[in-house]
């Protein structure tokens, strides 16, 4: 049974290991990844048993916006509605801020935020810099 926890109690190594398990490239920066986390406004992981298998990550000014950063679910657990349950459980936490923004980074993550009730904003637009480090 999968179990939902709003927590930054985990290891660098189990919060590494969720990373490589999805090949996202933050997992090649250990202490960079968990200091992020740590010092992230929200977290809620998904746990079997104490296995970290999903996690959502918010940034927030607790009033007026708060964007989901990272949304990710070990490959071996995709398929049971743990990224749509930690979805809803960021959508009741900020349910009193003006918005909630995700910016999905492929056409996949656009079609499940939007059955999970986002909408395409009017400037939809976003524009990043990516330092090398």
């Amino acid at each position: 049974m999968i179990e939902y926890k709003e927590t930054k109690l985990f290891s660098k190594d189990d919060v590494v290991e969720l990373f490589e398990s999805v090949n996202w490239p933050e997992a090649k920066y250990p202490d960079k990844l968990f200091s992020a986390l740590q010092n992230s406004q929200t977290v809620i992981c998904a746990f079997d048993d104490k296995k970290l298998v999903g996690l959502i990550r918010v940034l927030s000014d607790e009033s007026v916006f708060a964007i989901i950063h990272f949304l990710l679910v070990n490959p071996n657990y995709q398929g049971m509605h743990i990224a749509s349950t930690l979805v809803e459980k960021v959508k009741e936490r900020y349910k009193d801020i003006m918005y909630l923004k995700v910016v999905p980074i492929d056409e996949n993550a656009k079609k499940f935020y939007l059955k999970q009730g986002f909408e395409v904003a009017p400037t939809s637009d976003c524009l990043i810099i990516q330092n090398k480090i």
